[in-house]
């Protein structure tokens, strides 16, 4: 009786689902092979697509030092390299990735050991529907997420049910044994792809490609229209070989072919109409609309492509649009699917490394990689990692290598010659701008002038050696207040009074860098 019962609430459940069998399921008006021969949508797919087989996801732990891969953990390899026997890590990520831009939902079984996962084998997501299922459990109502899956006997997850006579049959998998990757949700169960809300425009995009086809293959391709006289060709077979011998002769290898029209003949030149323009107007916007369903910038071949100042700038731009909230749901549920709360308590996560993008760029990178290791933010071993680099002895101290200096015998506290050399150039740039000040009648406004734009470019070479921008401020308030005191003279011997004032000026060189090393402690 309680065999019966049970049966019976399956088979409620498969029909308010509209997976009871009584018929096959509604196709989607656009497939996704289909959808996949537009250009603009392929092109789509696999950018993002191959950005995520290129990244790798990778197991990593906490500690005090930073985080670290684990890769002698199980679960490394898993999303590492092999996910399952027929797929590497890239194919699979690529796989689940693509699911989830046409479908809103990619889905994988989660097969475990001991309490481990072990192979995530991926499922058809024309054949999986997610259902939140409310029932009784121990006297409490119960609302689970569930997973209905229509399994064939070919099937890799064949072995694991009893399909009994049937060909397939629909089974419930819990959520907690499903990595889901969900896209945009309107239930927070089911996402929503391309496919459900791009159709009409991918659909036109490719009507109007097989529009222009169907009308080259019917021969309106041609750019020329010859009008003869009535009844001059009533032979079909006349006709077809006056038009091959036009062509023959229109054709002609030298380029300089001249044709002769008799018998009252004209020739009309085809130029293109308000409906073709149209169409080629509508083909461009599609390509915009596709990279607007992807949440693309650009598309490739599209005129209106934004420019970046480099390839990095470039690829930030398309992570942070593109590819961010789909990494940050990748993340997400193999953090909370493939790992136990102890071991998510314990530092352990999974993150994509994505520092290959930046190699992309490398005078970018090497510019980013100076400025942290200025800063004491990054030391020379990280930096050297970021371009794949093997590390050196010595090279993991956090230390501004144009300041701070290794003592060896005795306490030094002589600056370093780099940083000298580099501020000592600046102030001789400010020397010689100051003395041709003095030509101008307007002394005291061309120095205004001079000091508006020097001040800020001081301050970004001060802080690139890991100092205060305020140290720039100061130093120019100071020197104009030399000069101002230098100014208390007779016209005719203003030019001595400011030769003298910055005649000193090198020697200033000195307190900035004690400045610099007060900035740095």
């Amino acid at each position: 009786m309680a065999t019966v019962t049970v049966k019976r609430v399956l088979q409620a459940i498969k029909q308010y689902m509209g997976i009871d069998g009584t018929g096959e399921d509604d196709d989607s008006e656009l497939t996704i092979e289909e959808a996949m021969t537009y250009p603009p949508v392929f092109n789509a797919a696999t950018r993002i697509t191959g950005a995520f087989q290129t990244m790798a996801l990778e197991l990593l732990r906490r500690n005090d030092g930073g985080r670290e891969v684990q890769k002698n953990n199980p679960l490394n390899d898993l999303v590492s390299w092999q996910p399952n026997t027929l797929q590497t890590a890239g194919d699979w990520k690529a796989m689940m990735v693509l699911h989830r831009l046409f479908y809103g939902n990619g889905r994988s079984v989660i097969l475990k050991s001991d309490d481990v996962a072990t192979e995530l084998l991926p499922l058809d997501p024309l054949r999986v529907k997610s259902k939140l299922i409310r029932y009784r459990k121990d006297g409490q109502t119960v609302v689970e997420k569930f997973h209905w899956v229509k399994i064939k006997k070919d099937d890799s997850l064949a072995i694991y049910v009893e399909l009994d006579d049937n060909e397939e049959a629909w089974f419930p998998i819990p959520d907690s044994e499903v990595w889901h990757l969900l896209g945009v949700s309107v239930d927070g169960v089911e996402g929503v792809g391309i496919l459900d809300v791009g159709s009409r425009s991918i659909g036109l995009g490719i009507g109007a490609e097989k529009l222009i086809q169907r009308q080259n293959k019917k021969g309106f391709g041609g750019g020329l229209f010859f009008k003869a006289p009535i009844g001059m060709f009533r032979d079909e077979g006349a006709a077809k070989e006056w038009i091959k011998k036009v062509k023959e002769q229109l054709a002609g290898a030298d380029g300089d072919a001249i044709a002769l029209l008799r018998e009252n003949m004209e020739v009309q030149n085809l130029t293109m109409n308000n409906s073709d323009a149209q169409l080629v107007e509508q083909r461009r916007f599609q390509r915009e609309e596709a990279a607007l369903l992807f949440a693309l910038e650009s598309i490739l071949g599209d005129s209106s492509n934004a420019s970046y100042a480099s390839e990095v700038q470039k690829w930030i731009g398309y992570k942070t649009n593109c590819l961010a909230p789909i990494m940050s749901a990748f993340e997400a549920q193999c953090n909370v699917k493939l790992l136990t709360a102890k071991q998510r308590r314990a530092g352990y996560q999974f993150a994509f490394d994505d520092r290959i993008f930046m190699r992309m760029d490398p005078a970018a990178l090497m510019s980013f990689c100076s400025q942290g290791i200025t800063n004491r933010i990054l030391n020379p071993n990280e930096c050297r990692d970021l371009f794949d680099y093997n590390p050196y002895e010595g090279g993991d101290e956090y230390a501004n290598p144009a300041i701070d200096k290794k003592q060896t015998g005795g306490a030094s506290n002589q600056p370093n010659n780099a940083v000298a050399a580099v501020l000592g150039n600046w102030i001789t740039r400010e020397q010689n701008a100051v003395t041709a000040c003095v030509k101008s009648p307007q002394f005291i406004t061309k120095v205004e002038e001079f000091y508006a734009r020097w001040e800020p470019k001081l301050a970004d070479a001060i802080e690139q050696l890991g100092g205060d921008r305020q140290l720039a401020t100061d130093h120019c308030i100071e020197s104009k207040r030399r000069l101002l005191e230098a100014c208390e003279c007779q016209p005719e011997e203003l030019a001595g009074k400011v030769g003298a004032c910055v005649e000193s000026w090198p020697n200033r060189v000195h307190q900035l860098i004690e400045d610099l090393q007060l900035c740095l402690k």
